[in-house]
């Protein structure tokens, strides 16, 4: 093997360049800290975000049928079919 192939082999990557320049490895880990710290203070940060749950709204009119009827008809086959939904916080019924 020859002496340049030799030499060219052993300084090959990341690590053997910034051995042999410790100035630029410094400049460049400076640089990209002086970056992280600028662009930090920049960053959206929001401890608690806003959560918007989501809502199932049913309206049913129909006009002329008596409360009770409709209540057993239509309000409680509903509420009994949106009863097992996952994670259901609130269920309201209004005749």
């Amino acid at each position: 093997m020859s002496r340049e192939t030799e030499t060219s082999a052993r300084y090959k990557g990341v690590s053997s360049w910034s051995i042999r320049r410790p100035v630029g490895t410094l400049t460049l880990a400076s640089v990209v800290v002086v970056l992280g710290l600028f662009f930090q203070n920049r960053l959206p940060l929001d401890l608690l975000p806003p959560i918007v749950y989501p809502q199932v709204r049913i309206n049913v009119s129909n006009s002329g049928v008596d409360p009770q009827v409709l209540e057993e008809t239509i309000a409680k086959p509903l509420e009994a079919a949106l009863a097992t939904t996952e994670d259901l916080v609130r269920m309201e019924t209004q005749i």
